[in-house]
């Protein structure tokens, strides 16, 4: 409808992308998504504000430089912020979180934190930090054990008498004295 594709060149314009190309593309992609009428334009629109608004943010705290996000970056984006329910505050901390153990921006290692906190159950930085902590906890709890179990390899307090067995074994002790 005529009303939707004016809907669509408006966004365009916003996006200060009025070139041939560019409104062909949206227009196919519109299409696709069967954007068809000004209750779907509306809502497409108001989810592609939010994410673009979203990223204005991020992309600002994070210090990167593209000024509007890929096609599989809005993807993530739109799932993070629809799907997962989080909020700019949250996506940041996993950058957070991306960037101390990556050193850089990873979408894809973001996604796997955002899916891993919203399996457990982590919806703020609070209950992020406790998980963090639990894990710390139970790593620790495991290096422990790992280290016990390396020690009770090596340690004194075998259930045999080394010395004993090796006086047996070159013939200076009886096996039935012991």
């Amino acid at each position: 409808p005529v009303e939707v594709i004016l809907m669509l060149l408006e966004y365009a314009k916003s996006k200060g992308k009025t070139g041939y190309k560019y409104l062909a593309s949206l227009g196919r992609d519109w299409s696709e998504k069967e954007i068809d009428s000004l209750e779907g334009a509306e809502a497409y629109l108001e989810e592609l504000t939010g994410t673009d608004a979203l990223w204005t943010e991020f992309r600002l705290q994070a210090g990167l430089k593209n000024p509007n996000p890929t096609a599989r970056q809005r993807r993530f984006l739109t799932a993070w912020r629809k799907e997962l329910g989080f909020d700019k505050e949250m996506i940041f901390l996993a950058y957070e979180v991306c960037a101390d153990n990556t050193g850089k921006f990873s979408a894809e290692y973001m996604d796997k934190v955002l899916r891993s906190w919203a399996q457990s159950g982590v919806k703020t930085p609070d209950d992020a930090e406790r998980e963090r902590q639990s894990r710390q906890e139970k790593r620790r709890a495991a290096e422990k054990k790992t280290q016990k179990k390396k020690e009770s390899v090596y340690s004194s307090d075998a259930s045999y008498d080394l010395e004993a067995y090796s006086r047996l074994a070159i013939g200076l002790q009886d096996d039935d004295n012991e």
